[in-house]
């Protein structure tokens, strides 16, 4: 935990997003005509997935139990979109751990306690990966590949 991140969680939710894209890409809308209908549910799709793969990199990282009792829990059609989810990601989810610890580090060292920390750090990286959801939901004519 005390090396050098090589990344910030910018780039690691830029990632996710192409992750997401790729995805997506291969999506069937063709039932749908061309024109904002389509690029709607193109983008909702992203915006899901996106969402979707952060929220297994952080339950992989911060809350590894919770994340074994969803697996558990589910269908075994949801079981195997976490588990191809969790298999494609595995190198991110020790990037967000290391990134997460090192932003609770920096809020420990500017003096606060630690759940003030952890408040701090979790409001933080909410509030960027909305801020990244959004992105996704105002973007017009999404290069679409069919």
């Amino acid at each position: 935990m005390k090396g050098k991140i090589n990344r910030s969680l910018e780039e690691l939710l830029d990632d996710l997003l192409e992750a997401a894209k790729s995805n997506i890409s291969e999506v069937d809308l063709s039932n749908l005509p061309n024109g904002d209908e389509k690029n709607r549910k193109y983008n909702k799709a992203i915006r899901d997935t996106f969402n979707f793969l952060y929220d297994v990199c952080y339950l992989a990282a911060i809350h590894k139990q919770r994340l074994r009792l969803i697996i558990e829990h589910s269908n075994e059609s949801d079981k195997k979109i976490i588990m191809k989810a969790i298999e494609e990601n595995k190198d991110n989810f020790d990037t967000l751990h290391s990134i997460l610890i090192k932003q609770i580090e920096r809020e420990l060292n500017k003096g606060f306690t630690q759940k003030q920390a952890l408040k701090v750090v979790e409001a933080h990286n909410k509030d960027l990966v909305c801020k990244w959801s959004k992105k996704i939901s105002f973007k017009k004519n999404v290069a679409f590949k069919i």
